[in-house]
């Protein structure tokens, strides 16, 4: 009896778990997309591509934040189908 106690599973996925992450992505996405494009817009990226310099960075962190927005609503769009083994 002590075996099957200490056998289950530490870590289980369940609704909530899933609300939860799915927030916290959706949240972490939208502040990445919108840091990137704060600075896509700012001065000194403004400057840069004046004089022909690219800036990639401002558009890795709106890649970056699209996902992880995307990520986020799929987790919270998810109605029990939960992974089973």
């Amino acid at each position: 009896m002590l075996k099957s106690q200490t056998s289950r599973k530490i870590y289980s996925f369940n609704m909530e778990n899933n609300k939860i992450f799915g927030v916290i992505l959706l949240v972490i996405g939208i502040a990445l997309s919108v840091y990137g494009f704060n600075i896509q817009n700012s001065f000194g990226s403004q400057i840069a591509s004046a004089f022909g310099q690219k800036d990639n960075s401002a558009t890795i962190y709106i890649v970056l934040g699209v996902v992880a927005s995307i990520l986020g609503i799929i987790l919270l769009a998810n109605k029990g189908n939960e992974l089973k083994k």
